[in-house]
């Protein structure tokens, strides 16, 4: 995973999350579903997070599945 995965330009991930977050400035967080499809590939961990903030879910709840991932990701990881 650590060789064969794209890393992602930190630029180019701030200008996303700019976007995003003017999008939902502008349209609500329902707006923000549109963006999930053309997510789930480029970046399935916001993907998740946007459906999540989509749906309605509660901000502490988002925050401590989105903790628990990086958690379980980190955890892989050492495992390898």
């Amino acid at each position: 995973m650590a060789f064969a995965a794209r890393v992602p330009d930190p630029v180019e991930v701030c200008r996303k999350m700019v976007a995003l977050a003017q999008l939902a400035r502008r349209d609500g967080f329902l707006g923000l579903e549109q963006e999930i499809p053309a997510l789930q590939q480029s970046n399935p961990f916001l993907a998740k997070a946007l459906q999540m903030v989509a749906d309605g879910t509660a901000p502490e709840i988002v925050a401590e599945v989105l903790r628990t991932e990086v958690a379980q990701l980190g955890r892989s990881l050492l495992e390898l």
